[in-house]
């Protein structure tokens, strides 16, 4: 949808350029191209923000005593140290950290015996 957003004002914008004047050019590109652009997208962004308003109302239900800390923080994420904080389980202390080394996978080991492509160099070419 936005790709079409961008086409259609990228084309007014062309389409305002080659306008004699320059008022009559942003005339054109703002009532041409921004302003149905502008509606277009509000009017597909609905869903989204009946989702966001569900969600709020979903978690104002499940937790009402954070209700209003819900709408104020909406969308923020809380930062947890797992290194110092001893809430948290399988917390890791600086000195007790075991460091682990990436290493990469293994090359393969090349096929035992010879290889069929190369033909078969331990037996002797029959006469004919």
């Amino acid at each position: 949808m936005l790709i079409v957003a961008l086409g259609w004002l990228y084309v007014l914008a062309m389409v305002a350029i080659t306008a004699p004047s320059v008022w009559l050019g942003l005339f054109i590109f703002i009532g041409g191209g921004v302003a149905p652009v502008m509606l277009l997208l509000y009017i597909a962004g609905g869903r989204m923000r009946r989702a966001r308003r569900l969600h709020l109302e979903r978690q104002s239900e499940l937790r009402p005593d954070d209700a209003a800390a819900g709408e104020a923080n909406a969308g923020v994420t809380p930062v947890i140290d797992r290194d110092t904080d001893p809430t948290v389980s399988g917390a890791v202390t600086p000195a007790s950290s075991n460091t682990r080394r990436i290493t990469p996978p293994a090359t393969p080991a090349p096929p035992s015996g010879q290889s069929s492509d190369r033909g078969d160099t331990n037996r002797t070419a029959p006469n004919r």
